[in-house]
């Protein structure tokens, strides 16, 4: 779950609750922030480049998945 304010994870949630893996397990959501990019290395994706209302940021994870909405 996250954060309806900041759409960060919410630490407060847990996987048991609600049956979704949650913060606790290391696993963030983030809704409605746009991905502007790949990372890649060693012929692999190693996370996204995404446009928050501060400027664009880097995220970097050992699984990537890539879920969207209207395509």
């Amino acid at each position: 779950m996250s954060d309806s304010t900041t759409g960060r994870p919410d630490d407060t949630a847990s996987s048991s609750a609600s049956g979704r893996p949650s913060a606790r397990d290391g696993i963030a959501f983030v809704d409605r922030t746009p991905g502007v990019g790949l990372l890649h290395e060693d012929g692999g994706v190693t996370g996204v480049r995404v446009l928050e209302s501060e400027g664009e940021a880097r995220v970097t994870a050992d699984a990537v998945v890539l879920a969207s909405d209207g395509f």
